[in-house]
């Protein structure tokens, strides 16, 4: 293996090392930005008993969720096994209009997933209501639902839940209700065979008259038939569209709002009945609470469904806003550059749920620095630590900002709102004036002061010596002692030569 191979080789090894010792790290960044919390309160079915199968009614769940939640969390409810869903799909949103959070309900449970809403606000919290029907009978007087955190909650059945199965029809009728799609609607007409049974030998044919909000597709229809033997026990024989024996056509007739159906050479003995479906979506913008209605006329008796109501699933929440502030420095005036750098501390109070806080933050000249996540409604008031420099003198520091009250004490107060409140700090700043010390004035020597030898400074002339003006005098007085004296002895010893 070459050099450049080795070292290729452990590049590669690096990064995978890297890789592998990163991966924890990132799932758990992913778990802590969008993870399940606690939140269902309450569960209860809102229709009064007596409470029967194959029935819509309306459950509702109330939620609330603690401060710490953030967007893309998420809160679920499992419904019974007795139970389904319809299925629906709505947003979460507060009084005025915006969204909290959506929800999703399905055959067996229903999620919501929080939004933005929840970062920006406190106490969130809501209800939710959706559409559901017993499957199977309850003899039990409550149903169990399951949260996603484990939590269950009792919903109430007074009485249980009974069998609300047809009873086997003895001439036409027509029934309608929503689909679990939560989109469409179903009508069905039960028709005991001998009813398709003609006198002059003609088949017989159904007009049906449906709501003109509503759009009949021919391919949305079908038909069965079962035995009366058979009946309640879900055991049905399909019937194809078709022309010949056995089969069922349909003509439409859009304008009307009508199409008609006949039965094509069927079985009219008394032991079987014919069961013919339509579905329908319901229409773009359906509101809560709009009735559709639907009639069927059958061998001259016309039969009128009850309405079918559309019932919405649906939901709200709410909160206490949330807001914040942020503090810009400012050091004006001419000592601001004798303390460039310096640091100042912003001390902050305010009393949220019922608790006083209080903490501080740094800056320096031309920092930004503040708080946020404070209720709506915050009542919060700053002051600085006294500032102090050398040569300098500070003034009262002065805070600027709209809807920011300067107390003119080195203090500030103001409201939160649901933006950020932005405020102002100037410190003034002016350099200190000089402090020069106090003038000496040089102590003059008076003639006559004594010398250390207590002889007076006489002028020259006056004792035989010479006068001395400024500096010390005595080393000129050994010279010249000096010269004296050696004068003497070249004197003496030229004497002493003659002689000799």
């Amino acid at each position: 293996m070459t050099r450049g191979h080795r070292i290729a080789r452990r590049l590669v090894l690096g990064l995978v090392t890297i890789l592998v010792a990163s991966t924890p790290a990132l799932f758990a960044t992913v778990t802590a930005t969008a993870a399940p919390v606690t939140a269902i309160t309450g569960v209860q079915i809102v229709n009064a008993p007596p409470l029967v199968t194959d029935t819509p009614y309306t459950v509702e769940s109330t939620w609330a969720v603690d401060d710490t939640a953030m967007a893309g969390d998420t809160f679920t409810l499992e419904f019974p096994d007795s139970m389904s869903g319809y299925a629906a799909s709505f947003a979460l949103r507060d009084d005025d209009g915006a969204e909290v959070g959506s929800c999703v309900v399905s055959s067996a449970s229903f999620l919501c997933t929080l939004g933005d809403y929840v970062e920006t606000h406190a106490n969130v919290s809501g209800s939710l209501h959706f559409q559901a029907r017993f499957t199977s009978v309850v003899d039990e007087e409550a149903v169990v639902f399951t949260a996603g955190d484990g939590m269950t909650f009792d919903m109430s059945t007074p009485g249980g839940v009974g069998d609300n199965a047809a009873g086997l029809p003895q001439s036409p009728e027509k029934w309608g209700s929503v689909n679990f799609d939560g989109e469409s609607m179903t009508w069905a007409l039960n028709i005991p065979a001998e009813f398709l049974a003609s006198a002059d030998g003609q088949p017989v044919t159904i007009v049906d008259e449906y709501d003109e909000e509503l759009t009949f597709d021919p391919a949305a229809t079908s038909a069965r038939w079962t035995l009366d033997s058979d009946w309640g026990d879900d055991v049905w024989h399909p019937v194809s569209n078709g022309t010949g024996a056995g089969t069922y056509s349909i003509v439409a007739d859009a304008a009307s709002h009508t199409f008609a159906v006949t039965f094509n050479e069927p079985v009219t003995s008394a032991d079987r009945i014919y069961q013919f479906i339509t579905v329908m979506d319901f229409p773009s913008g359906v509101h809560d609470g709009e009735t559709f209605g639907n009639t069927m006329t059958v061998a001259g008796r016309t039969v009128t469904a009850s309405p079918v109501t559309y019932v919405a699933s649906g939901g709200d929440g709410d909160g206490d806003g949330l807001g914040g502030f942020d503090v810009t420095k400012t050091v004006s005036g001419n000592g601001a550059n004798a303390v460039d750098g310096a640091q100042y501390t912003i001390d902050y109070s305010f009393i949220a749920a019922g608790a006083a806080t209080t903490g501080e933050f740094g800056l320096t000249d031309g920092a930004t620095d503040g708080l946020v996540g404070l209720p709506v409604g915050t009542i919060v008031t700053l002051s600085e630590a006294s500032a102090a420099g050398d040569g300098v003198t500070y003034g009262t520091p002065v805070y600027t900002g709209t809807g920011v009250t300067d107390n003119r004490d080195g203090t500030a107060t103001f409201t939160i709102s649901d933006d950020t409140v932005v405020i102002g700090l100037e410190n003034p700043v002016s350099l200190a004036p000089p402090t020069d010390p106090p003038s000496v004035p040089d102590t003059p020597v008076s003639p006559g002061t004594p010398d250390d030898r207590g002889t007076p400074n006489l002028p020259a002339g006056q004792d035989g010596s010479l006068a001395v003006t400024g500096a010390d005098a005595t080393p000129l007085i050994l010279i010249g002692v000096g010269t004296l004296l050696t004068g003497a002895l070249l004197l003496i010893a030229r004497r002493v030569r003659r002689r000799g």
